[in-house]
C-alpha cells in the first residue's frame, strides 16, 4: 500500500487532469439512494449498496435517472 496508493494518485491526474474523475458502481448491487446526512460537504446524495456507501455531489433524483438509463448487468 506504501507504493501503490501513490501510483494510484499519479495514474488519476493522468487520466483526468481536470479533476473529473468518475466512479463505478454495478446497478445490481444498489441497495438504496437518499438523501446524504454523514458526507462531506457539497455531497448531496448517499449511495447504498452491497460494500459500502458513496457520497455523491448529485441530487438523488439524478442518481435514478441515470440508474434508470443504464442497461442491467
Amino acid at each position: 500500500m506504501k507504493y501503490l496508493a501513490p501510483m494510484c494518485l499519479v495514474f488519476a491526474c493522468f487520466t483526468a487532469p481536470r479533476g473529473e474523475l468518475g466512479i463505478w458502481i454495478m446497478k445490481s448491487q444498489v441497495v438504496s439512494v437518499q438523501h446524504a446526512v454523514a458526507c462531506a460537504d457539497g455531497a448531496h446524495t448517499t449511495i447504498v449498496t452491497l460494500s459500502g456507501s458513496v457520497c455523491v455531489v448529485e441530487t438523488p433524483q439524478k442518481v435514478l435517472e441515470i440508474l434508470s438509463k443504464t442497461k442491467d448487468d
